[in-house]
């Protein structure tokens, strides 16, 4: 009875723990994911006015949409000059 009370007691307070490493490792994997993707000769260097930087432009847009992230006024794109 005193190692089954025992093993219980250990399970509830190192479930936390656990959990709190699963949710870092989907961190850390979307986060390659997104560097990789926007790090990557498709983008072109993401250079202003090029396709890469519209392509990234889309991903951040998308990814925050996803996320329920809201653009300034409705908005994630205003338009500017140098």
């Amino acid at each position: 009875m005193r190692g089954w009370l025992l093993s219980i007691t250990a399970i509830l307070l190192f479930q936390p723990v656990f959990a709190q490493k699963v949710s870092e490792k989907k961190v850390i994997k979307q986060l390659k994911k997104d560097i990789g993707y926007l790090a990557s000769d498709k983008l072109e260097g993401r250079r202003t006015g090029s396709e890469g930087e519209k392509l990234a432009a889309d991903y951040i847009t998308k990814y925050y949409t996803a996320e329920g992230i809201s653009g300034y006024k409705g908005k994630y794109i205003y338009p500017f000059t140098f």
